[in-house]
């Protein structure tokens, strides 16, 4: 059998579920009262917390005024904009939607035909439209307006005089209807026209309603030319709410919790909206937590004066309603379902409620019934409740929908409930730890396959190809360290055997390999040094000094002080 507690969430489109009257019935009566009166009101719907049946509450009332109130829903754009292009295509499509038992005609239709009736009304009664029958005119425009402005009918007159009379006719009613309703003359004259040639087309033409909106919404449309769609919007509401009252419902707006400054964005539109159509009704629904954190932080006094004028709060449910709305769907089982819940408490609310209801609803149709046979004899009634079976407790704030579970109801063979799973013995060689009994519907923390810390890791380690040694200092080379005829006799042993001014004196000493010239006393070839030009950047040289004495073995200590001597002088001829 479906379980009769499967939706707990409602749209305002319908009620999801049976209707109970007994529900919030104090709020809906005051609700119904202030939509059907001919003043627009400003109210604001407020609950503690979600799930208390708001939604099913405005779905209720948009039902019981079908036919006499338009409720529009205004949706958030990106969850937290108010665009009144899409207020505007939102009453259209409201209002285009067929009549039952008209022949095809839509709300609109019968707008319109009341909206001319109205606006010729004193132009018959001045006797400025001269009319044979002027007292008959007159009452058939009161009394029967949709009759008197049918344009498909050949017999209706005033329909058909007005059909081929309203090029004169337009700037009369756009003055008498724009003083009626407060909208511009520019506005009234726009939507006037506009709304005549829907009706007057016949309701059987499938492309009518499609050229009204491409109208409205195309790339020709004046609204996006520059007029702009909430000066439009304010205009075609203040026409329309002549003949028949609209309802903007803002609901769903859990998407400004904690943005205050989208709030107040969204608030300063529908007030400026009622503001410019004063017959207008605005209901603002609205969750504690949500107003807490985005309304009352940015909103100033005067719009929070204005958005708490009219306050219609919801309260919790008495044990009575609860019984009534499971029994509404639970039917002949109600009984059953009620006896294993706890209605007693003082926070009860709609949700809450058919969330336990529908738990309770499985647990029968997998265990059988909780308290008696096999299922019962699972949990002993004297037993005491292991921690994995205790029920959660939930914050002050927030009431949990096991709340409602009688204390002797057992809850093992909830199906939330889950036994640690069996862990197979491990293979890698590392012990698992022990499974640990989770929290309620909180599922075991798996078994870790690794410990730490983990084993210690052998450094690697260079081969001996790759060692780096310290550089020591090589043999002499030729020409560095052996001394030359001509200043052996001048070098010290106290000079190092790196000396550079000793590199410099042989590289330009050196003979170079392309030059030869023959010699004196045979036919053998002499090689001689090359004339050196003078370079403009002559190296100043330091004065020769005495040859070094020959080196003799030293220890490692010492080539590394030799080393260092030597890379001292270096730093200091450079810097010289």
């Amino acid at each position: 059998m479906r379980n009769p507690f499967g939706t707990t969430f409602e749209s305002f489109e319908g009620p999801a579920g049976p209707v109970v009257e007994s529900v919030h019935q104090a709020a809906y009566q005051r609700l119904l009262d202030l939509i059907e009166s001919e003043d627009g009101h400003l109210i604001s719907l407020r609950a503690p917390r979600a799930g208390y049946g708001k939604t099913m509450l405005l779905a209720r009332l948009k039902e019981k005024t079908k036919g006499r109130v338009t409720m529009v829903p205004v949706r958030l754009a990106d969850g937290q904009r108010i665009e009144g292009e899409g207020i505007l295509e939102e009453c259209l499509t409201r209002l285009t939607e067929n009549v039952p038992a008209m022949a095809g005609l839509t709300r609109l239709d019968l707008c319109t035909r009341r909206l001319f009736a109205q606006g010729l009304l004193p132009l018959v009664s001045s006797g400025e439209v001269p009319c044979q029958d002027q007292d008959g005119a007159v009452a058939s425009l009161r009394e029967r307006p949709t009759e008197a402005f049918d344009f498909q009918c050949r017999d209706a007159t005033i329909a058909q005089w007005s059909k081929e009379q309203f090029e004169v006719l337009l700037p009369r009613l756009t003055s008498v209807l724009s003083k009626a309703s407060g909208a511009s003359s520019r506005d009234t004259s726009y939507w006037m026209d506009l709304l005549f040639n829907f009706a007057v087309r016949s309701p059987q033409e499938g492309s009518r309603i499609g050229d009204l909106m491409n109208a409205v919404f195309g790339r020709e449309s004046r609204f996006h030319a520059g007029a702009g769609f909430p000066g439009g919007l304010g205009a075609f509401l203040s026409l329309v709410t002549l003949v028949e009252p609209v309802v903007l419902v803002l609901d769903e707006v859990d998407g400004l919790s904690g943005h205050a400054d989208a709030a107040l964005r969204a608030t300063s539109s529908l007030v400026s909206l009622r503001e410019a159509c004063r017959r207008v009704g605005v209901v603002v629904s609205v969750n504690d937590d949500v107003w807490e954190s985005a309304f009352a932080p940015g909103l100033p006094a005067g719009l929070r004066d204005r958005l708490e004028d009219v306050v219609i709060r919801l309260r919790p449910l008495t044990s009575e309603e609860a019984r009534s709305l499971i029994s509404a769907r639970a039917g002949a089982d109600s009984n059953k379902i009620i006896d294993e819940l706890d209605l007693s408490l003082a926070d009860l609310y709609p949700r809450g409620v058919l969330k336990a209801a529908r738990d309770v609803w499985r647990e029968r149709e997998e265990h059988g019934p909780s308290g008696t046979g096999a299922a019962a004899a699972t949990v002993p009634e004297d037993a005491a409740p292991t921690e994995l079976f205790v029920p959660h407790k939930p914050a002050p704030d927030q009431v949990s929908v096991h709340q409602f579970r009688r204390q002797g109801t057992p809850e093992a063979s909830h199906p939330s409930f889950s036994q640690p799973a069996h862990v197979e013995p491990s293979t890698s060689g590392f012990p698992l730890p022990e499974p640990q009994a989770s929290s309620f519907c909180e599922a075991p923390a798996p078994a870790s396959k690794f410990l730490y810390p983990p084993h210690p890791v052998k450094r690697v380690e260079l081969p001996k190809a790759f060692e780096v040694h310290r550089l020591r200092s090589a043999r002499p080379m030729a020409g560095f360290n052996e001394p030359t005829r001509e200043n052996s006799g001048q070098r010290s042993s106290s000079n190092p055997p790196f000396d550079l001014s000793i590199a410099i004196e042989a590289m330009e000493s050196s003979h170079d390999p392309f030059s030869q010239v023959p010699a004196s006393g045979g036919g053998q070839v002499e090689r001689t040094a090359a004339p050196v030009q003078k370079s403009p950047f002559e190296i100043v040289r330091p004065a020769p000094t005495p040859a070094p004495q020959p080196r003799q073995e030293a220890s490692p200590q010492a080539d590394a002080d030799a080393i260092d001597e030597l890379l001292r002088q270096f730093r200091e001829h450079r810097d010289s």
